[in-house]
């Protein structure tokens, strides 16, 4: 045996005893020699050996005198050893004859435990001071031990929980789903980390953070799970603000975009009658002064136009959403002309506009010409601003030209004030100065180097800044162009016509449900030879994408039955010939929320209505190739024996849109004017009877379905004010008083501009049919 063992009889003399006996106590003699020694006085003559000698003798006299069992008693010894005694009493018959005694060396026992308890607790601790709850369950969910933070967690006392299933306890019943899934891991021996939520004592709740592991026995046998649980009630908490401060964002953001879209809208119409009015005068013989002051007038009006976006564009940014438009373009002629137009601005001050063009640049390129003055103006802009005396020009020099790619350096200098060096880190930041000072003394909102550096960002170029204080400064930036190599012509030609022709069998499927639309777009592609088919709403148009092969498909967006989105997606997922067809969207929106979705749902292209039959034409280009088209000049002071070349359109109504949907063709218009006066006596009354029937569901698609349909005829204004119908009408909580008023609006004015229109119409008719 392991243990030392001494049985004494009745009167406390050895019975026997063992070797392990004697080693523990250190007693020389062998087991054999001590047998009828007398031990009455052995707790006595052995107490030094113990760290509480006295207590080992009173102990010992005690449990002989009570001659009762006795296990698993502890003693310490002075060096360091630890002891477990016990003592059994012999009887017989119920006569007491003798008692054992058992020594058990359990030192490393007890060292091991109290190394296994104080790591315990250390770890405890640190679980603790992490705010971490540990719970563990058996292998059937029962819980078998509980931490003190996970009670504090929940609210239950240790004796609450002990034995209890914890899913029954404190799962909510839509989690069980996912409980089932980390028992299964569990089983499986794989450990997991997962969100739920639990029910605490009070019937609250709380998010927690699990991350739960497998626990084993000796064995390699899993007996049951640990949970280490992470409380994610503040976090959730914090996340839901986020995201409902996000939402008010977005809709903030949104409104803005709806905001500045109307504003832009609103300054485009007369915007539009300016520049109108500009191409008017170029008809009355202009002197060469006055020519170039048109020449001056327009451009800067066409500018103007797009700088209006602006804003916008500030919008677009910042949800990584600008778009560009690539086309030729004229590069010096581009640059002499803000050259000339800051130079007639600054006649009143003492300062020398420069354009300086590197005269290697001597092709048409290809690029975004709208951006590039968008930022040479507003460089341009600031250079004049901080500029009494001297000179502020551009200058453009080729740094490289590899096959097609044009590497242009251009700069923007000035001779004002310039900017402190500890300052110019800071001009590229929207809303931001170089001081107060200068916004008292020069004003501005500081958005226009913001834009530039946006803008060249967003081309792929590069922009940095020198400058002097009080010497001036220059602006520079690098812009990659792709060259036609088509020479600048040295007449810039103010009106185009095109010929077009795509008689190489190509069909075009039409889906759209305004027939006034239809009606355009069926007399364009008549023009230029192009078969096409007619479907009135998506369903339709699947159909017909079914039954036969088209080379293109223009899709309306928003149609009855069936929306050119749905369609889309049925076109692109089902087996039929037009799979893989381009197709391109007809969209009313300029919201590029809408243009993005036209992509995701697998559209190739968009065009925004009402659109003009040169940006038909590019899109059509852009799909079907082998179609010939040519271009010539149309010079209308040549042109007298031809009866539409010198129509004007009335000045009441928007002449620049109806110049750009039908030049000079009268007869087109006429069919236009025909088709709006026969679309407006079928479906515009349809607008007051539904708002009186309250079906405001259908106003919004008849203002939707209307809207397109008065630009066409001159009446751009309106088409806003069909969007805000649409709007309201389609809005969950419908404004009746404001819908009514935009209603009035739209009735009103119709009223008043259909004596306008009819008159127009009455000299389409005169020079078409003259008597």
């Amino acid at each position: 045996m392991q243990a030392g063992i001494l049985v004494e009889d009745e009167n406390r003399l050895i019975v026997l005893t063992n070797e392990r006996f004697c080693k523990k106590f250190n007693i020389p003699a062998p087991p054999s020699a001590l047998v009828g020694m007398d031990c009455s006085n052995s707790a006595e003559q052995s107490k030094h050996l113990f760290k509480d000698p006295e207590k080992f003798v009173v102990d010992i006299n005690e449990l002989l005198e009570k001659k009762e069992i006795c296990v698993g008693e502890l003693l310490e010894l002075v060096d360091g050893r630890i002891f477990k005694r016990d003592y059994i009493p012999i009887t017989a018959n119920g006569h007491y004859l003798g008692h054992l005694w058992q020594y058990q060396d359990v030192t490393q026992a007890i060292k091991s435990e109290e190394l296994l308890k104080r790591s315990e607790e250390k770890y405890r601790r640190i679980l603790e001071n992490m705010e971490l709850g540990l719970m563990e369950v058996d292998i059937d969910g029962v819980i078998e031990r509980v931490y003190d933070r996970f009670c504090e967690m929940t609210g239950y006392t240790e004796k609450e929980l002990i034995g209890k299933y914890a899913n029954d306890i404190l799962l909510p019943k839509e989690y069980l789903p996912v409980m089932k899934r980390q028992h299964k891991d569990r089983l499986e021996g794989k450990a997991g980390n997962y969100e739920i939520e639990v029910i605490c004592k009070g019937g609250e709740r709380k998010w927690v953070l699990i991350s739960g592991t497998p626990i084993y026995d000796h064995a390699g046998r899993m007996t049951g799970s640990l949970g280490i649980h992470y409380d994610l009630s503040k976090q959730k908490e914090l996340q839901q603000q986020l995201f409902k401060a996000r939402l008010k964002a977005e809709e903030a953001q949104e409104a803005e975009k709806q905001f500045l879209a109307n504003m832009s809208h609103e300054i485009r119409t007369p915007l539009n009658a300016i520049i109108g009015m500009t191409h008017l005068l170029y008809d009355t013989n202009p002197t060469s002064d006055q020519a170039n002051y048109l020449e001056v007038l327009k451009h800067s009006s066409e500018i103007l136009r797009s700088l209006i976006n602006d804003l916008l564009d500030i919008a677009k940014m910042r949800a990584g959403k600008l778009e560009t438009s690539v086309k030729r373009f004229d590069l010096p002629g581009l640059v002499r002309t803000i050259g000339k137009t800051f130079q007639l601005k600054l006649d009143y001050k003492a300062v020398e506009v420069v354009a300086e063009i590197d005269p290697q640049i001597d092709t048409l390129l290809h690029g975004d010409d709208l951006l590039l003055n968008q930022i040479l103006l507003n460089l341009m802009g600031n250079a004049e601003k901080f500029t009494n005396e001297g000179k502020i020009g551009i200058r453009v020099f080729q740094k490289s030209r590899d096959h097609e790619k044009v590497n242009l350096l251009f700069e923007v200098f000035d001779s004002g004030i310039g900017i402190p060096e500890d300052k110019i880190d800071l001009i590229f930041q929207n809303f931001r100065q170089v001081d107060g000072d200068i916004k008292r003394r020069y004003g501005g909102t500081g958005l226009g180097l913001y834009i530039v550096k946006e803008l060249v960002d967003v081309q792929g170029g590069k922009i940095w800044v020198d400058s002097q204080l009080g010497k001036g400064t220059v602006f520079s930036f690098e812009l990659t162009y792709l060259d036609s190599g088509e020479p600048i012509s040295d007449r810039v030609v103010e009106n185009q016509l095109f010929q077009a022709d795509f008689s190489g069998g190509y069909k075009v499927l039409i889906v759209e449900d305004n027939s006034m639309n239809r009606r355009y777009l069926s007399s364009l592609l008549d023009k230029w030879n192009i078969k096409y088919d007619m479907a009135v709403n998506g369903r339709q148009g699947v159909e017909k994408a079914h039954e036969f092969r088209y080379d293109l498909i223009f899709m309306d967006i928003q149609m009855p039955e069936m929306d050119g989105y749905e369609a889309t997606i049925a076109i692109r997922s089902t087996a039929n010939p037009n799979k893989e067809t381009p197709i391109v969207a007809l969209t009313a929106s300029a919201m590029l929320s809408k243009k993005d979705k036209t992509f995701q749902v697998g559209m190739d292209d968009y065009v925004s209505k009402p659109f003009t039959p040169v940006c038909l034409l590019e899109v059509i280009k852009k799909f079907l190739d082998g179609g010939k088209i040519s271009f010539e000049e149309h010079n209308i002071e040549t042109a007298s024996d031809a009866p539409t070349s010198q129509f004007q359109y009335s000045d009441q109504l928007d002449a620049q849109t109806l110049f750009d949907l039908y030049g000079n063709d009268a007869a087109y218009a006429l069919d236009m004017f025909n088709a709006f006066f026969e679309k407006i006596e079928t479906e515009y009354p349809q607008l007051r009877s539904s708002f009186e029937q309250e079906d405001y569901p259908k106003l919004g698609k008849l203002a939707h379905r209307i809207k397109p349909t008065f630009p066409m005829v001159g009446l751009s204004v309106f088409e806003e004010y069909f969007q805000q119908l649409e709007d309201l009408a389609k809005s969950e909580n419908v404004n009746v008083e404001e819908l009514e008023s935009y209603l009035g609006i739209i009735e009103k004015g119709l009223d008043s501009k259909r004596s306008v229109l009819e008159a127009e119409r009455n000299r389409l008719e005169g020079l078409v049919n003259p008597l």
